[in-house]
C-alpha cells in the first residue's frame, strides 16, 4: 500500500489544483484515481487561464470555432459540471478571447492615428519616436507635426497582438 492510499485509508483526501485538458483526456487523472487515491480537482479563472495559454491543448478547438465564425474576441464564460457522490456543481470561469491585433488607420489635418482598442503605441515620425497609449477605440493625436516624410506605427494590445503600420 503507497503513502497516499495511506492517507485516502485514513480518512485525507488527495486533491489536484492543477486541472488541464491534456490531464484529462490523456488518461493520467484516471491513473492518479486508481494509483495515488485522488478525490478531486479545483480550479480557478488563474489556473484555468495558465492551462490555455501555457499549452497547444485548446489552439486546435479555438481555431476551428474562429474559422466557423463562432467566436469573437471578447469576454467568455467555460462552464465544468463536476459530480460526486454528493452531487453536481457548475462551476463557470471566466475568460478573455483576443486573437486579433489592433487595427490602425492614419487621417490627416490634424494628422492623427485610429486605433481600434486599447494598446500601446510606438509612434517614428520623420525618425523621431514618441509612444503613446490608447485607452480604448479613438483617436490619438500627433501634435507639432507639419508634414509626415515616413512614419513606422507599432501598436500593442493587452494580449500581445501586434500591428506595425508603414508609410514611406
Amino acid at each position: 500500500m503507497n503513502a497516499t492510499q495511506k492517507l485516502h485509508d485514513a480518512g485525507q483526501s488527495l486533491w489536484l489544483d492543477n486541472i488541464t485538458r491534456a490531464l484529462l483526456t490523456s488518461g493520467t487523472l484516471a491513473r492518479y484515481i486508481d494509483d495515488f487515491s485522488v478525490t478531486g480537482l479545483t480550479s480557478n479563472p488563474t489556473i484555468f487561464d495558465q492551462a490555455i495559454k501555457g499549452s497547444a491543448d485548446y489552439d486546435t478547438a479555438i481555431t476551428r470555432a474562429k474559422r466557423a465564425g463562432k467566436t469573437l474576441d471578447g469576454s467568455y464564460a467555460a462552464v465544468i459540471d463536476v459530480t460526486d457522490a454528493v452531487g453536481t456543481a457548475t462551476v463557470s470561469l471566466p475568460f478573455l478571447l483576443d486573437a486579433h491585433p489592433p487595427v490602425v488607420k492614419l487621417a490627416s489635418r490634424p494628422i492623427r492615428l485610429w486605433v481600434s482598442e486599447a494598446a500601446t503605441v510606438a509612434v517614428r515620425v520623420n525618425g523621431a519616436l514618441r509612444r503613446l497609449q490608447s485607452p480604448g477605440p479613438g483617436y490619438l493625436a500627433l501634435t507639432g507635426i507639419r508634414k509626415v516624410k515616413s512614419i513606422v506605427v507599432v501598436a500593442r494590445d493587452p494580449a500581445g497582438n501586434k500591428t506595425v503600420f508603414r508609410r514611406p
